[in-house]
C-alpha cells in the first residue's frame, strides 16, 4: 500500500512560471522523495510514475580462495558489503554447509545508507585436503549473493599438549630385527 503528500497547496494557481512541487510516498520501506516541474498555465494535470526499488548493496569479492593454509590455524579474509543506496539494509551471513569449517562475524546485522560493513570470513581446516563452500549473503528486500570459498589444508592434524621429546623413549619398538 502506497500514499502520498505534496507541498502544493490546493487553490493556488501560477501563472506562465516554472513551478518546482516536491512530493513525498511510502511504500513499505519508508519515505521517498520525487521532485517535479511543471509550467504553470492554468490548471494542468501531472503524471508521475515511479519505480521503487529495494536496498542498492554492493558486495566484493565475488569469490575467496584462501590457497593453502596450515591445519589447525585460523586464517581470515574480509568481504565489504557497502550500502550505496538511501535505506537501510538488513542482512544476515551465512555458510552454505551445515557443518563447515568457516565461521563468519558479524552473521547478522543493518548495513545503514552511504555505510561499509566488513564481514570476516575465517577457516579452521581440520584436514589436509581441498575444502569448498559458500558464503551466502542475504539482504532484506534484495536478492542473496553467493560467494565461493575454497582452501586447502597442508601440514599435520596431530598436536601433542606438551614436548614429548624429552619424555618419549621407545627403545627396541621400532628396532630392526638383528638377521642372522
Amino acid at each position: 500500500m502506497c500514499a502520498c503528500s505534496s507541498s502544493w497547496q490546493r487553490g493556488v494557481e501560477w501563472t506562465g512560471i516554472l513551478q518546482e512541487l516536491v512530493l513525498y510516498g511510502w511504500c513499505g520501506q519508508g519515505q521517498k522523495g520525487w521532485v517535479a516541474q511543471e509550467a504553470a498555465c492554468g490548471f494542468q494535470e501531472l503524471h508521475l510514475r515511479c519505480i521503487a526499488h529495494g536496498p542498492v548493496v554492493h558486495i566484493h569479492p565475488r569469490e575467496i580462495n584462501f590457497g593453502t593454509i596450515p591445519v589447525l590455524k585460523d586464517k581470515s579474509k574480509i568481504i565489504h558489503l557497502e550500502n550505496h543506496g538511501v535505506i537501510p539494509a538488513p542482512f544476515w551471513v551465512k555458510m552454505a554447509r551445515k557443518r563447515s569449517c568457516w565461521r563468519i562475524e558479524p552473521s547478522e546485522g543493518v548495513l545503514h545508507p552511504k555505510c561499509e560493513v566488513l564481514v570476516t570470513v575465517t577457516a579452521s581446516l581440520d584436514d589436509i585436503k581441498e575444502f569448498k563452500d559458500q558464503v551466502k549473503v542475504l539482504i532484506e528486500n534484495s536478492h542473496t549473493t553467493v560467494i565461493p570459498v575454497q582452501a586447502v589444508g597442508i601440514g599435520t592434524t596431530i598436536v601433542t599438549d606438551k614436548n614429548l621429546r624429552s619424555e618419549l623413549d621407545l627403545k627396541s619398538h621400532f628396532r630392526n630385527p638383528v638377521m642372522s
